[in-house]
C-alpha cells in the first residue's frame, strides 16, 4: 500500500500512535496493513484467546510490563544477532552503557553465548 496515497484524516499524533501501535500488533516484526488499518481490513489484528496481551484481562500495568518486556527481548535477541553475541558492539549500537546491557540482557533470562556466530 502506498501511504503517501492513503487518506489519513487526523493529526500527525494519531498517524504516530497508530504506527506505534502497529510496531506493538506487528507478527514476527513484520509490519501488515491490518495492523496500521485495522478497521479496513474488516478483522481484529489479534482475535480473542490470542497471546496478545491487549486481549487477555490484564491491568493496564500488566499489559505494560508484558508488552516492554516482550520488546526489550526482541530488541536485544535482534541486537545480539546482529553483533554475533558481541556485547561491546551492540550497546554502543543501541546507544547505552555495556554494564546495562549486560542487566538487560540478565533480566530477559537471555545469554550474549547464545548469539555467537549467528550474526
Amino acid at each position: 500500500m502506498d501511504m503517501d496515497n492513503e487518506n489519513r484524516p487526523g493529526n500527525v499524533r494519531e498517524l504516530e500512535n497508530a504506527m506505534q501501535r502497529a510496531v506493538v500488533m506487528a507478527e514476527n516484526g513484520v509490519i501488515s496493513i491490518r495492523d496500521v488499518f485495522p478497521a479496513r481490513t474488516g478483522e481484529d489484528p489479534a482475535p480473542p484467546g490470542s497471546s496478545d496481551p491487549l486481549h487477555q484481562n490484564l491491568s493496564f500495568q500488566d499489559m505494560r510490563r508484558q508488552v516492554v518486556r516482550d520488546f526489550t527481548r526482541q530488541y536485544l535477541t535482534r541486537t545480539l544477532t546482529f553483533h554475533n553475541g558481541n556485547i561491546t558492539n551492540a550497546a554502543k549500537a543501541m546507544g547505552i552503557l555495556r554494564t546495562s546491557l549486560q542487566r538487560l540482557i540478565r533480566q530477559s533470562g537471555l545469554s550474549s553465548r547464545e548469539f555467537k556466530g549467528l550474526g
